[in-house]
């Protein structure tokens, strides 16, 4: 059975502490595996899909995933030059409220970022697998 379903943010981890580490944002953009996909979804101030697909500084956004694989979830990373400025993480399933990402941390107090949202499975002895990936830009 093939799982379809919209995933944000469940809890939103920003520390300050990591902001102060320099991530890679490595993967590359789209990247897939068995079939599973990710695509970005800016939603307006009443939560709906916008017409806009170029996210900004303090948009909410969610995406759209699908995969069959048996305990997937999302992380969504984003850096200002190279320093981690927000980490969001969202179990994806029915059993999963749903929250959407919302771009701003305490570390990112405005302006542009560059982010990489990740599915990836997590398998029974805790490890997990790369699913599929999406880089995207946020605008100022």
């Amino acid at each position: 059975m093939k799982l379809t379903h919209q995933i944000g943010v469940y809890t939103a981890i920003a520390l300050i502490a990591a902001a102060l580490v320099p991530v890679a944002l490595g993967g590359n953009a789209g990247g897939n595996k068995s079939g599973s996909s990710l695509s970005l979804v800016v939603l307006n101030s009443s939560g709906n899909p916008s017409a806009s697909t170029a996210p900004q500084w303090g948009d909410s956004v969610t995406f759209d995933a699908s995969t069959t694989a048996p305990n997937p979830a999302v992380e969504l990373d984003c850096s200002q030059s190279g320093v981690l400025v927000y980490r969001g993480v969202q179990g994806f399933g029915p059993s999963y409220p749903y929250h959407p990402f919302i771009l701003s941390s305490t570390a990112w107090s405005g302006g542009a970022a560059d982010c990489t949202a990740t599915l990836y499975n997590i398998n029974k002895n805790g490890s997990t697998t790369k699913l599929a990936t999406l880089s995207f830009g946020v605008a100022a």
